[in-house]
């Protein structure tokens, strides 16, 4: 099977793609067709010799996986074809191994992607929100690049990690004042937010 194999530490760009032998499933664990894999920060750290934990090179690298289960050690709890997701390593290859104790089993309708960045990508970025930063109803919260907004006439500057709160019924308008790509992420609550909600005094963007 093909996985990419950190062969020394350094940076992500020296990881290479190699042929190597399948992982059987020993007692209790899953082997798993891998469909998605998470890219964390962690796994930088890991490739970098960086991480709390360091792993002798060499090693397939990864943490999380959503995929299909093709064969089940001794006394698995999932049977093959099941659809799983979990934390594990060596996610980033074609099969990868998962402890039937930390398998999820996936809804019917979830997809691979989401699956697989759900256990730390996805708890990571809600505990920043909602814990640390305490992100609340009406806040927009940049991710990258800085944004310019005005508020009710009052010009602030918001920056990466940073968040301004946008009162119900406020004017206000959003530019990007630099040279990058703006990216945020806009937090809203209620039953309905559809494009006829939003009454629009000047728009550049023609969008009515």
């Amino acid at each position: 099977m093909r996985a990419v194999v950190c062969r020394s530490y350094g940076p992500p760009e020296d990881l290479v793609i190699e042929d190597v032998d399948e992982p059987v499933a020993g007692p209790g664990q899953l082997l798993v067709q891998v469909h998605a894999a998470a890219v964390n920060f962690p796994d930088v750290l890991f490739v970098a010799g960086k991480y709390q934990v360091r792993i002798p090179p060499p090693f397939i690298p990864g943490n999380e996986i959503a995929g299909e289960v093709i064969a089940v050690g001794d006394g698995a709890s999932f049977g093959p074809g099941q659809r799983v997701s979990g934390t594990t390593f060596g996610a980033f290859a074609e099969r990868a191994l998962l402890d039937a104790e930390s398998a999820t089993l996936m809804p019917d309708d979830a997809d691979f992607a989401s699956a697989a960045a759900f256990g730390v990508t996805y708890r990571t970025a809600y505990h920043a929100l909602r814990s640390t930063a305490e992100v609340a109803e009406g806040d927009w919260v940049v991710v990258l690049g800085a944004a310019e907004v005005t508020l009710n006439g009052k010009v602030e500057h918001v920056h990466e990690n940073e968040s301004i709160y946008l009162p119900i019924g406020a004017t206000h308008r959003l530019a990007n004042p630099g040279k990058i790509d703006l990216e945020l992420i806009e937090v809203q609550t209620g039953s309905y937010f559809g494009e006829d909600d939003i009454i629009r005094i000047e728009d550049d963007y023609w969008r009515g």
